[in-house]
């Protein structure tokens, strides 16, 4: 086999597929640069207390696929909202009781984790962070 045969059939077609996910990688990190950049901008703009949580949530909800990032938000809001209701009902119904209190907690903890296992995807990112 030649050279050009060996290059073609064994190791070209890897350098070829890098070489064409190299500008996506540049365009993810772009993207994620700037949703990072603007979230602070934001934050700083409305003068919030932790104008660096900001960021982060902007890091962390980034995704390289385009759209990703807009249903794990959506399921990120929804958590949050959810475990905002639980808390507040939490403690509504053990107003005095921190034993109580606390064992409810480590129920909703608990009940949470196990919907994650069930769920797939984003929906179990979001019942993780309603626990």
């Amino acid at each position: 086999m030649s050279a050009v045969g060996a290059t073609i059939g064994g190791n070209g077609g890897e350098a070829l597929a890098q070489r064409l996910r190299a500008p996506v990688r540049f365009f993810f990190g772009l993207r994620f640069w700037a949703s990072v950049c603007l979230a602070l901008y934001v934050a700083f703009w409305l003068e919030l207390k932790e104008p660096g949580w900001a960021a982060t949530t902007a890091g962390l909800v980034c995704q390289p696929q385009l759209g990703a990032s807009l249903r794990k938000s959506t399921f990120r809001i929804i958590g949050t909202a959810v475990s905002a209701v639980a808390i507040v009902a939490l403690c509504a119904a053990f107003r005095q009781d921190w034993v109580a209190f606390l064992l409810g907690l480590a129920l909703w903890c608990a009940a949470c984790g196990f919907v994650a296992t069930l769920l797939r995807n984003f929906a179990a990112y979001a019942a993780a962070l309603a626990g």
